[in-house]
């Protein structure tokens, strides 16, 4: 289960993120304990992967979420797989 301050987190920033980043970074939120390829985000959206990897990118960068594995994709190549970074509580 997604811990609430993940999902505080990205509701804190759900307004000020492109809305290109907002569609994906939702394809992890929805199924935080799921792991997806850029070419899973890929098919889920309907988009090019050329908007798809960017984006992931940006994501991991802003450490919303995270590479966890990696699995054999449709090319027999081996492709990263990216989850929801399950935020710990804040230090108090």
């Amino acid at each position: 289960m997604i811990k609430e301050t993940s999902t505080d987190a990205y509701d804190s920033i759900q307004d000020t993120i492109p809305e290109k980043q907002s569609a994906v970074y939702s394809i992890f939120k929805n199924e935080p304990d799921r792991d997806f390829t850029n070419e899973q985000v890929k098919e889920i959206l309907g988009w090019e992967i050329n908007r798809i990897t960017p984006r992931v990118k940006e994501l991991t960068d802003a450490g919303l979420i995270v590479v966890v594995g990696k699995r054999e994709g449709k090319s027999g190549r081996l492709a990263e797989t990216r989850q929801i970074v399950k935020h710990a509580e804040p230090l108090r």
